[in-house]
């Protein structure tokens, strides 16, 4: 165990702990494979190395490790809980649910757990017991922000509005400086039709952390709606900040369509793919899980284009737009999560942000021959700009359309929302997205 190698594994895991907590990861992760390595199936050195397999966005590696971990010791609660996050992250809601309600059995006094019980609950539509579940953890801890929360968004999900904003002000006033639930209650403003709150939510999210995209995204949306088309205009800039590329698959193909064959083969055979949750803005179409896990094929040719395009972006829009406070406050480093969309005939998505993002972008490997036709109704394009519908805006939006083409790349700033139009054909849209996400 290297330094660590006279340490009992006790103290092995004391020592990679404080490492993990101070965010040290790789040295974490090194201590907790060298326990593994004297005892293989170490329930906490398997459960801490599945949760920094999680923190790296591999999932899946994260479920089999806790997996095993629980295997071995199936008493503790947090071994349960980070289970469920992993899983819901998958958004596999109802194994979620099941871990997260071991967890609470395990220990009913962490009022966390309910949250999270509810939480997953809700994303498999049970609505009611959610809430009931956010209301007991309240009852037992009123100034827990997180359960006000997990309840604002309940009501918004019910159409409650108001009392969903009164839930997110009571978050943002318990925990002023989580930037989430404020931006949030600027969403709810601007589905009231308030949109000079929702600005002034905004931009107090916006002092704090000015490369919010929650914030940024819903500023432009009130600035439409306040009517000031100048300002709009700076924060939106979709000439300056969209970022369209043709790009070169370099040595390893023979050329483009061999590279894009390579992809969309891929991607139709990936074990992840299957349909797009409801509550993701795909319609008529699958999604795949997290493409940059092993074997990534012609992934990792992707991979590096994307990590190239990326940096010749940051580029360009440092030189176009320095006093944009979206660049400005640029992250210095980045990790990409990939993954893919198959659409079948009327696929579409609907207005979105990527929140998770700095950059986000879209790669075609393959397309439906009426993409290309140039026809009015702009079958299967990207439109970026439009706002979601629930909004109700008055005031029409700046917008830009791109028409897809094999081979096309695409960079955005993540707080953009972007759609596809709806598309007739037999032919499938095969996209591949991506966040650059700050490390």
């Amino acid at each position: 165990m290297t330094s660590n190698g006279d340490l009992s594994v006790e103290e092995a895991l004391a020592q990679a702990l404080t490492q993990h907590r101070g965010g040290n990861i790789d040295a974490a992760r090194e201590i907790y494979q060298a326990v593994l390595a004297r005892q293989p199936e170490q329930p906490d050195a398997l459960h801490l190395l599945g949760v920094i397999a999680h923190q790296r966005g591999d999932h899946r590696g994260a479920a089999e490790l806790i997996d095993r971990a629980i295997a071995q010791r199936d008493d503790q609660a947090d071994y349960h809980a980070n289970l469920g996050r992993v899983l819901q992250v998958q958004e596999d809601y109802a194994g979620a649910a099941a871990a997260y309600q071991r967890a609470v059995a395990l220990d009913p006094d962490q009022v966390l757990y309910r949250c999270s019980l509810g939480a997953a609950l809700q994303g498999c539509g049970e609505l009611e017991r959610a809430m009931d579940l956010y209301r007991e953890a309240l009852a037992r801890q009123p100034g827990l922000a997180t359960a006000h929360f997990n309840l604002a968004t309940a009501h918004k999900q019910q159409g409650a509005l108001e009392q969903a904003a009164a839930s997110f002000r009571r978050a943002a006033e318990l925990e002023p400086g989580t930037i989430e639930f404020r931006a949030n209650l600027a969403d709810v403003l601007l589905q009231q039709g308030d949109a000079q709150a929702a600005l002034e939510s905004c931009n107090e999210c916006l002092a704090q952390a000015p490369g919010n995209r929650l914030a940024l995204a819903y500023k432009a949306v009130a600035l439409q709606e306040c009517g000031a088309r100048d300002e709009l205009s700076q924060l939106l800039n979709l000439e300056r900040l969209l970022y369209p590329v043709i790009v070169d698959p370099g040595p390893g193909f023979a050329g483009l369509a061999e590279f894009n064959t390579a992809l969309a083969a891929h991607v139709r055979a990936h074990p992840s793919l299957r349909e797009g949750p409801s509550l993701q803005a795909t319609r008529h179409g699958k999604h795949t899980g997290e493409l940059l896990m092993e074997p990534k094929g012609p992934i990792a040719d992707l991979e590096r284009l994307l990590q190239r395009t990326v940096a010749d972006y940051l580029k360009t829009v440092g030189i176009v737009a320095p006093e944009h406070p979206y660049v400005a406050n640029m992250p210095r480093q980045f990790r990409l999560a990939v993954w893919a969309v198959v659409m079948q005939s009327q696929g579409h998505q609907l207005p979105h942000i990527h929140g998770d993002g700095y950059i986000s972008g879209v790669y075609y490997p393959e397309l439906p021959d009426v993409v290309g036709a140039d026809a009015p109704q702009k079958e299967g394009w990207i439109e970026f700009g439009r706002p979601p519908a629930d909004f109700h805006c008055k005031q029409p939006p700046e917008t830009r359309l791109i028409k897809p083409e094999p081979g096309l790349l695409v960079l955005f700033p993540s707080y953009l929302y972007h759609c596809t139009i709806p598309f007739e054909s037999d032919q499938e849209r095969i996209s591949i997205a991506f966040d650059a996400m700050p490390a």
